[in-house]
């Protein structure tokens, strides 16, 4: 399969089967997302792989409540369906309805949990050191001491490890697709986090980025069939100079 293909063909699946597709090939999954690229070459991304009876406990503590704040979306979706606005009484069960039919996870997936731990505390000797060479080198009309301090230390450095997790994050589902695997990203475990930490025994420092299901796609699964049959993506903005 090209890279093209994968890029394009990709879709998110909520429907598995209870297959599991064994430890040895998820660890080949997230040996390949390793490639990632990454700022600084950092790597900074860990994962804690939950396997299918580790993930189904995940799921029943955590995912029908990560869709409350969805619910709003899923009324407007329901009502664009419909035609216009519906009825209050029937608002909730159709919502409820929707979400247990598309929405909910089914079958036995792993679980990737992707997490990084934030940078340590620069050395303040070596901040110095750097920024003497780089005045040396790059001269100071770059201001390269000041950018120098400002990635390796600080809120910039720890935006960059997590913005580059998310890259590894794509790569997982890239190498899952490009094996047969189906993946599917949930966002929504994030507004749990320090719960979900002390769960499964994740320091508490780490900071997680997002929660991979991976596993083999149920082929007869209608919700998987209309992810790929409807699949679109909007134009993307982009200002040209």
């Amino acid at each position: 399969m090209s890279t093209l293909a994968l890029l394009r063909e990709r879709r998110s699946v909520r429907h598995f089967t209870a297959a599991d597709p064994g430890r040895e090939r998820v660890a080949e999954v997230i040996e390949d997302a390793a490639w990632a690229p990454s700022g600084g070459n950092e790597q900074p991304w860990e994962v804690m792989a939950l396997s299918p009876r580790e993930c189904a406990g995940l799921r029943e503590r955590f995912e029908q409540r990560t869709w409350a704040g969805r619910v709003p979306k899923v009324r407007t979706l329901l009502e664009a369906a419909a035609g216009g606005p519906l009825p209050m009484a029937e608002v909730g069960p159709r919502i409820h309805a929707r979400i247990e039919a598309d929405g909910l996870v089914r079958g036995a997936p792993w679980a990737l949990v992707v997490h990084t731990r934030p940078p340590a505390p620069p050395d303040p000797a070596v901040l110095a050191e750097a920024g003497a060479w780089t005045r040396v080198a790059l001269d100071s009309r770059w201001h390269a001491p000041a950018s120098v301090t400002a990635f390796v230390s600080g809120p910039l450095n720890a935006r960059v490890r997590r913005d580059s997790c998310v890259g590894f994050v794509l790569s997982l589902c890239l190498a899952a697709h490009a094996r047969g695997l189906g993946t599917c990203i949930q966002y929504g475990y994030l507004a749990f986090e320090d719960e979900l930490k002390e769960t499964f025994g994740i320091d508490p420092q780490q900071s997680l980025v997002a929660v991979v299901l991976l596993g083999w796609p149920d082929p007869e699964s209608p919700v998987n069939a209309a992810a790929i049959e409807g699949a679109r993506r909007r134009p993307v903005p982009v200002v040209w100079r």
